[in-house]
């Protein structure tokens, strides 16, 4: 298949059918259209590609022992868009799964767990987390 750039991409048809919308809800008087709006502006709100190294670490004692999820950002790509984001997530995932897979690592659930990547979709840069310690209670 040859790539054309004169065609556009399908968040630019998306973007393109809610812009049409809007003009006619609004031609007809329609109060949806702000709704529509509302859409629109969340659409093109900034969101972010984040993957994760995730793993496991031991909380306590407490109850026989209890562990809690960890995750080290290690990429986060920005979007001006959320459909654009939407749109190339699967990539993403599939890149960092076959990773996965390629370095031979165990999932969390694993007790030999060194590492394990995992792929969101987020409104914010990628931080490690959680930012504090959980507490037992």
């Amino acid at each position: 298949m040859i790539y054309d750039r004169k065609s556009p991409e399908p968040w630019e048809i998306q973007k393109m059918h809610v812009d049409k919308l809007i003009a006619e809800f609004k031609s007809a008087n329609d109060p949806d259209w702000i709704e529509i709006e509302k859409f629109r502006q969340r659409e093109e709100s900034t969101i972010y590609i984040n993957t994760y190294e995730t793993n496991r670490a031991y909380g306590g004692p407490e109850e026989g022992g209890w562990w809690f999820d960890i995750g080290d950002p290690v990429e986060s790509v920005q979007f001006d868009f959320s459909y654009q984001a939407r749109y190339a997530l699967p990539e993403f995932e599939e890149r960092w799964m076959k990773r996965n897979k390629e370095e031979e690592r165990k999932r969390p659930s694993s007790v030999n767990c060194d590492g394990w990547y995992e792929t969101y979709l987020e409104d914010k840069f990628a931080e490690s987390y959680p930012k504090q310690k959980p507490h037992y209670e």
